[in-house]
């Protein structure tokens, strides 16, 4: 019974109170006392984010480019091979 109540203590404590994420209350400490450092490293992470998203916006653009060039070449293939079949409306009896 003693095991199961060790057990239970262990899992409702918090884990700053259990003492294994010392290293991550120092460095959380650490920033706190920081302010200027804390703000730097969320400029870079902000900097980081809008590289990102440019990055995606011109990769997106460059993917619908090529989509676009892709679907221009089958029209035209399509427009070529056009006089071999028969009209559809022709078919369906319109």
């Amino acid at each position: 019974m003693a095991r199961i109540n060790n057990s239970r203590k262990a899992l409702f404590t918090s884990p700053s109170l259990t003492g294994n994420n010392d290293e991550q209350n120092l460095s959380l400490g650490m920033l706190a006392d920081k302010p200027n450092e804390r703000k730097l490293d969320i400029a870079e992470k902000a900097l980081a984010n809008f590289h990102a998203e440019n990055e995606f916006i011109s990769s997106s653009k460059e993917n619908h480019k090529e989509r676009m060039a892709k679907l221009r070449l089958l029209l035209n293939e399509i427009e070529e091979d056009n006089w071999k079949y028969d009209n559809v409306s022709k078919l369906i009896g319109i």
